[in-house]
């Protein structure tokens, strides 16, 4: 009988975005894997231990916390062996001594990088440590020589009744102009939109004030956030600056037979592009969304096209 492989997942536990990802490599992966999220904080014991850790950092230079966390993850990686693939996002937020003994007992090792560059140059020093980098964005892809491999979908459709035209769910950031504009739009033309903006701890609500946009502090986990999608008959998606790849949005859309409106121009060189399903915000600054798109069905994918993007594929993709 074959051996079993093994998989080493790091990433760290921001909105959830790990969870499907470990989903899917358990599922599908037909090996045994292992997780350590690379965000999580070590309590201190007591207040003595915090008092000790912070004279150190700041006389020693020794953060005695984080030498925790790396002998934790350590001790873990020394009951799991050789591992057949290291899998990692975020890779600069694993320790040095932790990558080190990482590198010496992985097979292959792979990265995955769910956002740019560009939001986060911390992660160009870690790139040769890795044999395969993939990305789903396609300025790195030239740019760092990474393998392109888009997001997908995995939610499966359930019947409900939309109460919304157009819905959206993002986190406040430097979107929330061209937010409101679409949403004045939406509302000119007599139709309904429903905006949930999560508003992070540290962050200033916005003072504007509108019937449509609901501000949330409780972060939605992202293998839950199809349930706001459900709540519209069209998803809005509005790309972060700089970002010429695809975000969850479209795939979400797919999965859930529900119409788009982006602004990521990018989308019409895809296979599953549809002008009767997807339309494109040209100029945010005259919006032009035809009437019959909120008012005609949705025209579903071809089933290849739709297995192409599956959760199935893309854990394929990056084993191979």
């Amino acid at each position: 009988m074959e051996k079993r492989k093994k998989i080493l997942f790091i990433a760290p536990d921001y909105y959830g975005f790990n969870e499907p990802i470990k989903e899917a490599l358990v599922k599908f992966s037909g090996a045994d894997v292992f997780e350590i999220t690379s965000n999580v904080t070590i309590p201190y014991i007591n207040f003595g231990e915090r008092v000790k850790n912070f004279f150190s950092k700041n006389l020693l230079g020794v953060n005695i916390k984080k030498q925790k966390k790396e002998k934790r993850y350590l001790k873990f990686l020394s009951t799991i062996g050789e591992v057949d693939y290291f899998v990692a996002n975020r890779p600069d937020l694993i320790e040095q001594p932790v990558m080190d003994v990482i590198r010496s007992k992985t097979k292959k090792s792979i990265a995955i990088f769910w956002d740019s560059m560009e939001k986060i140059p911390m992660q160009k020093p870690f790139i040769p440590f890795f044999d395969v980098c993939y990305s789903f964005d396609e300025g790195d892809c030239k740019t760092y020589g990474f393998v392109k491999n888009t997001n997908f979908h995995f939610v499966e459709w359930i019947p409900h009744t939309p109460v919304y035209d157009v819905v959206f769910l993002g986190t406040l950031d430097k979107r929330f102009d061209k937010l409101l504009k679409i949403i004045g739009y939406i509302q000119k033309e007599q139709r309904t939109i429903k905006a949930y903006v999560y508003v992070p701890p540290g962050m200033k609500r916005p003072d504007v004030v509108n019937p449509s946009i609901e501000y949330i502090t409780e972060q939605i986990p992202f293998k839950y956030s199809y349930k706001i999608a459900l709540e519209g008959k069209v998803i809005l998606d509005i790309a972060h600056p700089n970002q010429t790849g695809l975000s969850f949005r479209p795939f979400d859309a797919m999965a859930l037979k529900k119409k788009l409106i982006t602004d990521n121009k990018k989308i019409s060189t895809y296979n599953f592009y549809n002008k009767n399903n997807i339309s494109i915000v040209e100029d945010i600054e005259a919006i032009d969304i035809a009437g019959a798109f909120f008012d005609t069905a949705y025209e579903e994918v071809s089933a290849h096209i739709f297995e192409e993007y599956s959760q199935r594929n893309w854990i394929k993709n990056i084993l191979r």
